[in-house]
């Protein structure tokens, strides 16, 4: 069965009309961005909305950041790559796999990206709202900060 586009999953779930598919569509074509960041910026839908048709049409299951266990070792482990991408996070691990959260699975590159950073182990992902990552990423950062500076004052 193909894969149903985002358009006619909201269309279906009436968050948008077909005007603003076909606007936004145009809006699209024309700067390359993606089409459910178009809706979100211009109010159309809401974030929240856009994940769930997303894991609708990735079969990717959407996770509450605010509401998961962050497994902070891992994520400071993959550090140097989460920060220069900043559009993932791994949040768990067991033998064979990494769990990662992302906020757009049809950003190919950011996948093989990361496919490529947890290898040997297979990649597991989950979605997650763009604002929540964002937020989770920032206190990586923090948490790197501030074991870089614990390292450095022990040498000191």
């Amino acid at each position: 069965m193909p894969q149903r586009r985002l358009g006619e999953i909201l269309l279906a779930r009436h968050l948008i009309t077909a005007r603003e598919l076909d606007e936004c569509l145009i809006e699209q074509a024309r700067t390359k961005e993606f089409f459910g960041q178009i809706l979100v910026r211009r109010g159309i839908i809401r974030e929240k909305d856009l994940m769930g048709a997303l894991s609708e049409q990735s079969g990717l299951p959407l996770v509450n950041l605010r509401e998961v266990y962050v497994d902070w070792e891992l994520a400071l482990t993959y550090v140097t790559c989460i920060l220069s991408d900043k559009k993932f996070l791994p949040i768990r691990q067991d033998d064979l796999s990494v769990t990662v959260a992302i906020s757009n699975p049809l950003d190919v590159a950011s996948v093989s990206s990361i496919e490529a950073f947890v290898r040997p182990k297979k990649l597991k992902m989950v979605l997650a709202n763009a604002s929540d990552l964002k937020m989770l990423i920032d206190e990586c950062e923090k948490r790197h900060k501030t074991k870089l500076r614990i390292l450095f004052d022990k040498q000191e």
